[in-house]
């Protein structure tokens, strides 16, 4: 068997599924009131999302996939406002970011808190989930309950960084990495911001190899200012 009639013989399944229950649900309204009807599609409704989300913050691809093609919304969201984009990229499933942005999950959805999921991904310092969610139009500019779009929250991780760097309670090998994924960060949002230049950050990424601590620190002080001075328009 071919992958394309692999892949068909798979839609049909997924058809077929979605088919049954349509029927089944059909059945359970005979005889029910208009009222009553809209009552019962509502929480079948509810209870797709419900999977879906349990779904998503478990890592389980196949099962999102699953809730989705029975009709779950990929904008579904619980009692925080939290939708499972947001918590998939919090957790860094990137295979689950990747599938409900290709079934329309919205990227700039605000929870309570008017957390995007770029604002937490940012916070985590995952490249690979912040590059997709950019690609499928995340705007940098959306500002946090407390004015902060994601860039500043990079920043505000920075500060900690430099102050557990002083303090002397990590090693120089993990502030190059974090902070190499910072500059990463950086150079990920530039795509909404083609006035940055983009060779002076790759300079900087390259210059964070140094095992001088002084020259660290002096980094960590130089991508701090350069993100200070960054303005999204």
């Amino acid at each position: 068997m071919s992958h394309s009639d692999s892949e068909i013989n798979k839609s049909k399944g997924e058809l077929k599924k979605k088919l049954h229950m349509e029927f089944k649900a059909k059945n359970l309204m005979k005889g029910l009131t208009n009222s009553q009807c809209a009552t019962l599609k509502r929480r079948i409704k509810t209870l797709k999302d419900a999977r879906l989300f349990y779904a998503a913050a478990r890592n389980n691809t196949e099962a999102v996939e699953k809730q989705l093609v029975l009709g779950a919304s990929p904008d579904c969201q619980d009692v925080h406002g939290r939708s499972a984009l947001h918590v998939a990229a919090s957790k860094g499933y990137t295979e689950i970011v990747k599938l409900l942005l290709e079934r329309g999950a919205d990227p700039n959805q605000n929870d309570k808190l008017h957390n995007t999921p770029l604002h937490l991904a940012a916070c985590t310092h995952n490249l690979s989930i912040i590059s997709l969610l950019l690609k499928a139009g995340a705007d940098a500019r959306k500002l946090d309950l407390y004015g902060k779009n994601p860039l500043q929250l990079a920043e505000s991780k920075l500060q900690l960084l430099q102050r557990s760097w002083r303090e002397g309670s990590i090693e120089m090998i993990q502030v190059r990495a974090e902070l190499q994924l910072i500059v990463d960060i950086l150079i990920s949002v530039t795509s909404q911001t083609p006035q940055t230049n983009v060779e002076d950050l790759q300079m900087m990424k390259l210059s964070l190899n140094s095992d001088v601590a002084e020259s660290v620190d002096d980094q960590m002080s130089k991508l701090l200012m350069e993100l200070q001075g960054f303005k999204i328009s």
